[in-house]
């Protein structure tokens, strides 16, 4: 994205994976007991790295506050990117990218196979918290291997899928 990156962590440090603590979530979350086996992960205009997964009921975002967050869980903060109320039990992929002007994009596919997108309505450089229009479906048939890019603000999504695509490409 044309900007210079330093001093983050490394494969050689001892201190690159950090446990988040209850007190790093927001919206009456907790650490979940169980995760999906996918994540998505880019970086704001700022530098800073803003994770999407699924766990519990929902789909998180996970959000840090510093260029150097290297073993310091006081600088991130975990939020809900779709609420409680929308029906997903499981999601079993999960993606998401940062536009040009800061908006954060996400896709998924729910409990009912549908491949869904989720836009920020915000654009906060600083670390602060993101709000969310309401999920769009884009298609259904189970897609799979799910991928998003954008273009300027433009976001082009590809899946896989066996039902309605040429090669199964969607």
């Amino acid at each position: 994205k044309g900007i210079t990156y330093t001093n983050r962590i490394s494969s050689d440090d001892p201190k690159k994976n950090i446990v988040l603590s209850n007190s790093v979530f927001e919206d009456g979350m907790e650490r979940a007991s169980s995760t999906s086996q996918f994540v998505g992960i880019d970086l704001n205009n700022r530098g800073f790295p803003v994770i999407v997964y699924f766990a519990g009921d929902c789909i998180r975002v996970a959000r840090v506050n510093a260029d150097y967050p290297k073993g310091k869980e006081s600088y991130w903060k975990v939020q809900r990117a779709v609420t409680k109320n929308y029906s997903m039990n499981y999601v079993t992929y999960v993606d998401c990218e940062v536009d040009s002007s800061g908006y954060l994009h996400i896709v998924f596919v729910n409990t009912s196979g549908e491949l869904v997108y989720i836009k920020s309505t915000n654009n906060p450089s600083d670390g602060s918290k993101y709000t969310f229009a309401e999920p769009e479906v884009v298609t259904d048939g189970s897609p799979s291997c799910i991928d998003i890019t954008t273009r300027g603000v433009t976001p082009y999504i590809a899946c896989i899928s066996s039902i309605n695509a040429v090669d199964g490409l969607t």
